[in-house]
């Protein structure tokens, strides 16, 4: 624990949703009877812990699985080019 409390606070954080079919929808039940709560992608208004805050989350479709990526960060620390 000493050791790990040494190190400098992580910059970046990121949280993975999960998986879901093409059905499964923010708002929606998923097929494990866990409903996806559509203010779990983002809030303007809840404080970030980080940096740069990831959110992943996975869609299954026709095409194949597909990762989608929001990124969210305090204006006033960085600007869309120091992100990008």
């Amino acid at each position: 624990a000493p050791e790990l409390a040494a190190l400098p606070a992580a910059q970046i954080g990121f949280n993975y949703l999960g998986r879901f079919g093409a059905a499964e929808a923010p708002g929606q039940e998923a097929r494990t009877g866990w409903p996806l709560a559509a203010e779990a992608a983002s809030s303007e208004d809840a404080p970030l812990a980080h940096a740069l805050e990831a959110l992943g989350v996975v869609h299954d479709s026709a095409e194949g699985p597909e990762l989608t990526l929001s990124l969210a960060w305090p204006e006033a620390l960085l600007d869309e080019s120091g992100v990008r």
